[in-house]
């Protein structure tokens, strides 16, 4: 039976965890049901998680860097801004950790650094910024990062509250009061629990209190508000990404009694279920175009896309399986398009056939 064979490979103890009374019958099939719902749950919360964690990581970059410009242009005069704004360390977030102020910081950069090495990029600061955790990012929000009084530890880096509102300049109460970054470090470190839970296929509406289904929605409802609700302080306008591929529509879809209902009494109904097949051959689109040879030079042949009339270089001859034959002039072939070999040149006609 599919559930049977779906369960053995999950583990039960995997599916134990979605077996709660207040939510489901605690049977295979429904316990189930809710493993399905969770995965579908974990799809919309992607890209929110996604826009957030470039949000953040870049909004902090860009302001440790303006607001060191913004120092050296109240301490020194105009005539070398340009060589003091130079002189800022664009490496800032890597160059001052050391195995004895963060060894897990500095690993983390290590490795990046490493990583980078292996696939022949650049260690720039653009790449280790890209390639850092998002915890590398929520950690630099917490205390360690922040101005402190004797005899209290000086911080690693200090970042707040300097850069309160050059990061989160929307992050402000009914009142229109700035938010602490005490306050809005402990939303970002929630987060990243969420995001490890999702990433470690946990239930997202993990809590100790849930009384019914009802509770477990709006627990999924609270996680995805508190994600935008950082986004907007960071940028507003960066929810718009996520309005233009209907997500916040989709969760709300997801987060309905109909849709737990329906992830529950799926499982039943799994024998009849069609496997998945030939799912390439159905998407797939067909890239090969018809042409026509319009001219023929000794290592070479130009055809012309006959819908968009676009030139394209081949090699010359072509071969068909292992039967060579030869091109020429005004004879209708169909080919697969790819990019030119060198820049400058018109794109290149593969796969050639008559």
């Amino acid at each position: 039976m599919p559930v049977e064979s779906i369960i053995k490979t999950l583990s039960s103890p995997r599916l134990s965890t979605y077996k709660k009374p207040n939510l489901c019958d605690a049977s295979d099939e429904q316990s189930l049901g809710l493993y399905a719902w969770n995965k579908q749950l974990s799809g919309l919360f992607y890209p929110v998680l996604q826009v957030l964690e470039v949000s953040l990581r870049n909004a902090i970059n860009n302001a440790y860097i303006e607001y060191h410009e913004q120092l050296v242009e109240t301490n020194f005069p105009q005539q070398d801004w340009t060589k003091e704004k130079a002189s800022i360390d664009r490496f800032w977030f890597c160059s001052s950790y050391t195995n004895q102020n963060n060894r897990p910081a500095c690993q983390q950069i290590n490795k990046v650094k490493g990583d980078l090495a292996r696939e022949g990029k650049a260690i720039t600061p653009d790449n280790l910024i890209a390639k850092l955790t998002f915890g590398f990012w929520v950690h630099l929000t917490d205390k360690n990062h922040r101005s402190s009084q004797p005899p209290a530890n000086p911080p690693i880096i200090e970042l707040w509250p300097s850069l309160n509102s050059l990061v989160f300049p929307y992050a402000k109460d009914l009142n229109g009061t700035p938010l602490s970054i005490n306050h809005i470090s402990s939303n970002i470190f929630e987060i990243n629990k969420l995001r490890n839970r999702i990433a470690h296929h946990e239930p997202i509406w993990k809590a100790t209190d849930l009384f019914d289904s009802d509770d477990s929605i709006n627990t999924v409802v609270a996680h995805y508000e508190q994600c935008l609700k950082v986004i907007r302080w960071i940028n507003p306008n960066n929810l718009k990404l996520l309005s233009v591929i209907d997500n916040d529509k989709l969760m709300g879809i997801a987060c309905s009694q109909h849709t737990l209902w329906r992830s529950k009494m799926l499982a039943s109904g799994l024998p009849s279920v069609p496997d998945i097949t030939e799912w390439k051959e159905r998407h797939e689109i067909n890239t090969r175009r018809q042409g026509e040879v319009v001219s023929v030079m000794a290592n070479y042949a130009i055809i012309r896309c006959k819908k968009s009339h676009q030139v394209f270089y081949t090699n010359k001859p072509m071969q068909k399986r292992r039967r060579a034959w030869p091109l020429s002039v005004g004879i209708d072939v169909t080919f697969i398009p790819k990019p030119a070999q060198v820049q400058g040149n018109h794109p290149n006609a593969t796969q050639v056939k008559q």
